[in-house]
């Protein structure tokens, strides 16, 4: 029975952590209202509800950070 309840939570932490806020990306950026997506409301509400992680602890997503400053030329 345990291993049920911890499938069950794990999965809803999978939709709700992982594949809303994807889904919720998308659609912002294909101009799709998500609210006329079926997905109830109260899912989507947990969604906003959830803490944004700062972006100083963000892992890099294009290799390099905003300010990536040069080293100095000729010094080894």
């Amino acid at each position: 029975m345990s291993d049920q309840n911890t499938y069950t939570r794990e999965l809803e932490q999978l939709i709700v952590g992982t594949l809303l806020p994807v889904y919720e990306k998308y659609c912002l950026e294909h101009n799709i209202d998500i609210y006329k997506s079926g997905i109830p409301l109260s899912l989507l509400e947990t969604v906003k509800r959830r803490q944004k992680l700062p972006a100083l602890l963000k892992p890099k997503q294009s290799g390099c950070y905003a300010f990536d400053p040069e080293p100095p030329s000729g010094k080894n």
